[in-house]
C-alpha cells in the first residue's frame, strides 16, 4: 500500500509540474519581447535585416532567446544570445529561486567582424573584479594584452582595460558616447557621480583576431574569426521603470558604436605604432636595468618566447 501511494503521489507530482510547465512556457516570451521592442529603433536604424521573416527574436526554450542581425558596415552578422535567469516555466526551479532570488538576465552579442577592415589585435573591458579570472579563461589576452592605466575619464575602478593597441584604446575611450555608455553601466552619469549599482550591467567587451583555444599550428590561427563579443548583465525582464530602460537603450548603442569605433579607428598609423613600440622598448631596458643578472635571464627568456608566439600568430613561422 505504501509503494502504492507513493507511486500515486509521484504520478501527481509530475501530472502537476506538467500543467506548471504547459501553462508557464510562453510566461518569458512577452518580457523578451518588450526587451527588444525597448531597443528595436537603434536595431531598426543600424541593420538591414534582424531575426527570420516570422519574427525578430527567435525562441530557442523557455529560458534561451536568440536574435540575429546583417546587412552593416563593418560587419559580416550579429548574434544576440538572451537568457532568462528566471525559470518561469520550471516549478521547482522557481521555488529554488523564491528561496535564493536571482537578480539577473544574461545577454551576449556575438559579432563577426569583416576581417581587412582592421589590424589584428587584442583588446578588452572587463570588470575589475573579473580581471583576474577571465585573463586566466582568455590565453590571447594574457599573451599579447597589457591594462592600461593612464586613461582619462575611464572608469578605472569598475572596469580593467586590456590592449596591445594603446593607440586604439585611446581612441575608443576619447569617445564621449562609449564612455557615458561605460558610466551608465554602473550606475553613474558621464562624470562619474550618482549611486552605483549592486552589479554592473556590463560584463565585458572582449576582441580578438584569434581561437577561443590557444592554437597548435597556423591552419588553426588562419580559421579564426575576427569577433567582438559583448556580455550584460540585465535586470530581470519585468516591466522597466523609465531610468531603467533608458540605460539598456544606452548600452544597445554601446554596441553599435564599439563595432563603429573598430572600423574606423582599427587601422592603426604607422608612426604611432613605431612610436609604442619605442615606448615599450625603453620601458622594458629600465626595468631590465634594476634586475639580477639571474632575474634578468629569466626575463629574457620569457620574452623570447612571447615574440615566438607573436611571430606564430602573424604566420611568420612555417610549421
Amino acid at each position: 500500500v505504501t509503494d502504492f501511494l507513493s507511486e500515486i503521489g509521484l504520478a501527481l507530482a509530475l501530472v502537476v509540474y506538467m500543467i506548471y510547465y504547459y501553462l508557464n512556457s510562453e510566461a518569458n516570451v512577452p518580457l523578451v519581447k518588450a526587451w527588444y521592442d525597448n531597443t528595436d529603433q537603434i536595431w531598426s536604424s543600424n541593420f538591414a535585416a534582424m531575426g527570420n521573416p516570422d519574427a525578430k527574436v527567435i525562441k530557442d526554450s523557455p529560458r534561451d532567446y536568440v536574435f540575429y542581425a546583417t546587412g552593416r558596415m563593418y560587419v559580416k552578422y550579429l548574434y544576440g544570445y538572451l537568457r532568462v535567469i528566471l525559470p518561469r516555466h520550471d516549478l521547482l526551479q522557481s521555488i529554488i529561486e523564491y528561496v535564493w532570488p536571482i537578480e539577473h538576465d544574461e545577454l551576449v552579442y556575438k559579432i563577426a567582424l569583416n576581417d581587412n577592415e582592421s589590424d589584428d589585435f587584442v583588446f578588452a573591458i572587463v570588470r575589475k573584479d573579473k580581471y583576474k579570472e577571465i585573463s586566466k579563461e582568455r590565453w590571447d589576452l594574457e599573451t599579447f594584452g597589457k591594462p592600461r592605466t593612464d586613461l582619462p575619464n575611464f572608469p578605472h575602478q569598475y572596469y580593467t582595460l586590456v590592449t596591445d593597441a594603446p593607440e586604439f584604446a585611446t581612441q575608443v575611450v576619447s569617445e564621449p558616447r562609449i564612455i557615458k555608455a561605460l558610466w551608465a553601466a554602473v550606475g553613474l552619469n558621464d562624470r562619474g557621480q550618482g549611486t552605483p549599482l549592486k552589479e554592473p550591467y556590463l560584463e565585458s567587451i572582449e576582441l580578438t583576431d584569434m581561437p577561443a583555444e590557444k592554437p597548435a599550428s597556423l591552419e588553426e590561427l588562419e580559421k579564426a574569426v575576427k569577433t567582438l563579443t559583448i556580455k550584460f548583465r540585465l535586470p530581470k525582464l519585468v516591466p522597466l521603470e523609465e531610468s531603467e530602460a533608458e540605460r539598456l537603450k544606452t548600452l544597445t548603442q554601446l554596441v553599435i558604436d564599439i563595432i563603429d569605433s573598430v572600423g574606423q579607428f582599427g587601422k592603426l598609423p604607422l608612426e604611432a605604432l613605431y612610436k609604442e613600440k619605442l615606448e615599450e622598448k625603453k620601458k622594458r631596458d629600465e626595468a631590465l636595468a634594476k634586475l639580477t643578472p639571474d632575474e634578468r635571464r629569466r626575463q629574457e627568456d620569457k620574452e623570447r618566447k612571447k615574440e615566438v608566439k607573436k611571430n606564430l600568430k602573424r604566420g611568420k613561422i612555417v610549421m
